[in-house]
């Protein structure tokens, strides 16, 4: 399975691509965005993500966009700690 990490510059919140079910038991899981999320994106935190249409990674500057990915895409906002995408990445070598 694919996961795809995105993150914004303090480190603490990651978009998962595709949405997986397991992770709603150990992950803690915004479906709706919180206000203090949509506020890093508003101070010129950018991440990106994926265009599903074009299949392209594309970059989000503002919340407008931001929204707009969570909406057409189905994307989910995770908060993570770094351990646990350290953990994925071994196990994903490994599997290799």
């Amino acid at each position: 399975m694919l996961v795809s990490v995105y993150v914004t510059k303090d480190s603490k919140f990651f978009l998962y691509v595709p949405f997986n079910p397991k992770f709603k038991n150990n992950l803690e899981l915004y479906e709706d965005i919180p206000t203090e999320v949509k506020a890093k994106f508003k101070d010129g935190r950018f991440i990106k993500t994926i265009n599903i249409k074009e299949k392209k990674l594309v970059q989000i500057s503002n919340e407008e966009e931001f929204n707009q990915a969570l909406a057409n895409n189905g994307f989910y906002l995770f908060k993570i700690d770094e351990s646990f995408v350290e953990k994925q990445i071994q196990q994903h070598l490994k599997t290799k």
